[in-house]
């Protein structure tokens, strides 16, 4: 009975503070506001696209190469890792990973006082959900993921950073685990974060509250699922077929392109349809 009124506070709680920090948000149906979520989107679905085409899941390497060089995410990070290690993306979205929690927390304990009149760690909140979790979701799981990718990638090795050229992959000795542990609990709890955030941002839209609505947030959830299993199956890639893994993927996206078809989430035609179009491609 305890354990259950802690979680009833906890959702009211949580839902209480998306609902202030979206509270400023126009949800007109503008022209702009249309284009925007559209380039979102676009930026979202080609870097899903850069995840799925690699060779583990059996595509050819000039393939590989086309699809992600069309990943203006990709395009950019690659940039910065001509001037500064590889490795400190992971850094940076280990870091990013902390505030975000950390802001979440502070926000969360502001409202549970009544004290919603500061509202900058809102405004930051807002922030880190939009460019985090709304739209390089994949790419900050990929930058986690970085101590492991030598085990299915050769473009890099974070065991060469840290022990010199010719290391052999070994993300779970020492010294190499100091950053593996730490990269598996900031994972769970930043796929927890980009789920709870998804799901509550997009329920706290009043136009969900309209007669005959449904709950749509979870669309976006399952959609985050597909994306996150795109970049945790390639491990096992190797373990099982590329076939095996890619029909785990196809019958997921299937299944949450099923899913916006029966609900349209969005309170928008336009909206609706290309967010329809992009699920159909991945």
């Amino acid at each position: 009975m305890l354990l259950a009124q802690h979680i009833e506070m906890l959702k009211n709680t949580m839902f209480g503070l998306f609902y202030v920090m979206t509270e400023g948000v126009t949800w007109n149906n503008t022209p702009w506001l249309t284009r925007q979520n559209v380039l979102i989107m676009l930026v979202d679905y080609l870097q899903v696209q850069r995840v799925i085409c690699t060779r583990m899941y059996g595509w050819t390497q000039a393939t590989q190469d086309v699809i992600k060089n069309c990943d203006i995410v990709y395009i950019f990070t690659s940039l910065i890792s001509r001037v500064l290690p590889h490795y400190s993306l992971f850094i940076l979205c280990s870091f990013l990973i902390i505030v975000s929690l950390l802001d979440t927390v502070y926000a969360a304990n502001l409202f549970k006082r009544g004290s919603i009149d500061r509202m900058w760690p809102l405004r930051i909140l807002r922030f880190l959900v939009v460019t985090m979790v709304t739209i390089a979701f994949s790419s900050v799981i990929k930058w986690l993921m970085i101590p492991t990718a030598c085990l299915v990638s050769a473009e890099f090795s974070f065991s060469e950073e840290i022990r010199g050229p010719g290391a052999p992959c070994t993300p779970f000795q020492f010294p190499e685990v100091l950053a593996t542990v730490p990269m598996i609990l900031l994972g769970i709890a930043y796929v927890s974060f980009a789920f709870v955030t998804s799901y509550l941002s997009f329920e706290c839209n009043p136009l969900v509250r309209q007669p005959r609505a449904r709950c749509t947030g979870r669309i976006e959830v399952m959609f985050i699922g597909v994306k996150f299993m795109c970049t945790l199956l390639v491990y096992f890639a190797t373990y099982v077929t590329s076939v095996a893994v890619t029909a785990v993927l196809f019958v997921g996206a299937l299944l949450t392109f099923r899913a916006h078809l029966s609900l349209l989430p969005w309170h928008n035609h336009e909206v609706n349809r290309m967010r329809g179009a992009f699920l159909a491609c991945v």
